[in-house]
């Protein structure tokens, strides 16, 4: 199913992380090719984000851009172009719009 997905590489990397920052043995996953390069480059941007500002259109769209690797290790079946409209499409509804999809 990750594969058909196209999460794949994520999921590797989650479960390298799993392994070796939490401790979790290697039995319980499967025996996957892993990148540790990009294990860590995942780990070190969870626990420290480089860009956060997120209060305005031009900030959503400089760090979507600046973050396509993200973009493109899980969302890899979906093209970025696609993926930016529906962004920008729920930043301008909730901007502009219903401030919350829970009171429809």
């Amino acid at each position: 199913m990750a594969i058909e997905g196209g999460y794949f590489k994520f999921l590797c990397c989650l479960n390298g992380i799993c392994i070796d920052f939490i401790g979790v043995s290697t039995d319980c996953f499967p025996g996957w090719k892993r990148d540790k390069a990009m294990e860590e480059r995942l780990l070190n941007e969870v626990l420290s984000p480089k860009q956060t500002d997120a209060h305005s259109l031009f900030g959503k769209i400089r760090r979507f851009l600046n973050n396509r690797w993200k973009y493109q290790l899980v969302y890899s079946k979906e093209r970025h172009l696609i993926g930016f409209i529906l962004r920008a499409r729920s930043w301008l509804n909730w901007k502009w719009g219903k401030k919350s999809v829970w009171k429809n």
